[in-house]
């Protein structure tokens, strides 16, 4: 399963980079994942909101899965998630690969992106306190664990619930034995709020 962590000027360094290292330690005990940090429209240098620089060697292209990080809605600074959705070239991208998605999944307010989109209308999804009547006013349905697992779209709530957001993913795409050693590896006790249809929320 190829999976590509979608990053921009503005991105949240522990939306992005949390999901990126669990899923690779997963890879190491098993998990069929090919994971990897890419641009939205070239290779190159990529700034977080926190300064960090990451080298992307490719762009986003048409991979199995999608996930989104949050950073820079709020506020509407010239980076992160609100730049993105008002150049809206990340946006059609999306919108563009959608059909050929196993999953698209965010974290934080990476989930606006997605609405930008069209993918999260009429879905169950979940996103940083911040932006959840926004989220809602886009035609989602808000529900208040750390992830929201609606099928083929799994959104996480802020920050450390990337980490859920990661181990979710494991359990349910490479089983229960590798997200447990997933989980040990990285000392952190998973998901434990997840929503899914059937649920109550």
């Amino acid at each position: 399963m190829r999976i590509e962590i979608v990053i921009f000027d503005g991105f949240d360094d522990l939306d992005a980079l949390a999901p990126a290292e669990v899923l690779n330690i997963a890879a190491r005990e098993g998990a069929p994942f090919d994971v990897e940090l890419v641009g939205v429209r070239s290779p190159g240098l990529v700034q977080s909101a926190w300064k960090t620089q990451i080298f992307v060697e490719n762009v986003l292209g048409k991979p199995d899965a999608v996930i989104i990080p949050g950073g820079g809605w709020v506020a509407k600074p010239a980076h992160g998630t609100w730049a993105q959705v008002q150049d809206g070239f990340l946006p059609r991208k999306l919108a563009e690969i959608a059909p050929g998605l196993q999953w698209a999944g965010s974290v934080s307010t990476g989930a606006m992106v997605l609405a930008a989109a069209g993918m999260l209308h009429g879905r169950a999804a979940t996103a940083s306190q911040g932006v959840l009547e926004e989220l809602r006013a886009a035609g989602s349905f808000v529900v208040p664990q750390k992830v929201a697992d609606d099928g083929d779209r799994i959104t996480a709530a802020g920050l450390t619930s990337s980490l859920d957001l990661a181990l979710w993913i494991t359990d349910r795409f490479a089983g229960a034995e590798i997200a447990a050693r997933t989980s040990v590896a990285i000392g952190y006790r998973p998901w434990d709020e997840v929503w899914t249809r059937g649920t109550a929320a």
